[in-house]
């Protein structure tokens, strides 16, 4: 299970502000959907990834996301009915921009091309460290 803020511009666009998009990342393998599926949608929002939302009142509820993210569900950590017993542990797709003011809550900074290499506080990419993956944590 991981918590982070998604920076992206897809989530920035789903959250509709300059915030990020906050998911809570659980395998598949361990997630199963009991009621509501005959509102869920899907939205190819990109060329990786796609939205699922209610189709009742239009809430953002998961994503997808292929390739290396495809084993895990990713859900919105603003559903009432999602709880975690973590908080976020990083920020990802950070842009220097981000930086003043957005991101200063002390959480890991990833952004870059792709978005998930590791950046200090500076926005600078820290060339030995371990890129971000929903198994990060």
């Amino acid at each position: 299970v991981y918590c982070c803020h998604c920076h992206c511009t897809a989530c920035r666009k789903v959250s509709g502000s300059l915030h990020p998009q906050t998911w809570v990342g659980i395998p598949k393998i361990a997630f199963q959907l009991k009621t509501g599926y005959e509102e869920l949608r899907w939205f190819a929002s990109s060329s990786f990834a796609s939205r699922g939302f209610c189709s009742a009142c239009g809430s953002t509820i998961f994503r997808k996301h292929a390739a290396a993210w495809d084993d895990f569900m990713h859900i919105a950590a603003g559903r009432r009915d999602c709880s975690t017993d973590r908080g976020p542990s990083a920020h990802i797709f950070v842009t220097a921009e981000l930086l003043r003011g957005i991101c200063t809550d002390g959480l890991e900074l990833f952004g870059g091309d792709g978005g998930l290499h590791p950046l200090d506080e500076h926005g600078e990419l820290i060339e030995d460290g371990r890129p971000w993956t929903p198994r990060h944590r």
